[in-house]
């Protein structure tokens, strides 16, 4: 069985580099992007089961990012990682689902947990995942 493969879109060199490690570590195949703009060509091109972008990136911002991926039918699950109070319950981010929140600073397992939570939802709708063909 192939890796769970995760797109990480994160202009902090080192929180990119601490989050491609980690999920690595975990059996994880991790591709990255540096900014919004680099992460929306990856994101178009290959079929992630995750995508984890920051809100503040440079090129385009994680939030417009998600609005790209969401407009292109890929229905991959994201989670957005921010410095910024953020409500998990703002009716755009409904819009985004399969979407979560998680706030900077973070705890690893804070980040496994999230990652957990999205892949029981694509395990329970795998129809659901990835480009609507």
């Amino acid at each position: 069985m192939p890796a769970f493969s995760v797109l990480v879109v994160e202009d902090e060199a080192d929180v990119r580099d601490v989050i491609n490690e980690i999920l690595a570590l975990y059996g994880y195949s991790v591709t990255s992007a540096a900014d919004g703009l680099e992460g929306w060509k990856l994101a178009r091109a290959s079929n992630y089961d995750l995508i984890i972008t920051d809100l503040g990136i440079p090129g385009i911002s994680g939030l417009e990012l998600v609005r790209r991926i969401r407009a292109a039918s890929i229905k991959t699950p994201v989670l957005i990682i921010t410095g910024v109070i953020f409500d998990n319950s703002d009716s755009e981010i409904r819009a985004f689902q399969p979407c979560d929140v998680l706030l900077k600073p973070f705890r690893i397992d804070d980040l496994l947990k999230k990652i957990a939570l999205l892949a029981a939802k694509i395990k329970a709708n795998p129809s659901e995942v990835g480009k609507i063909k």
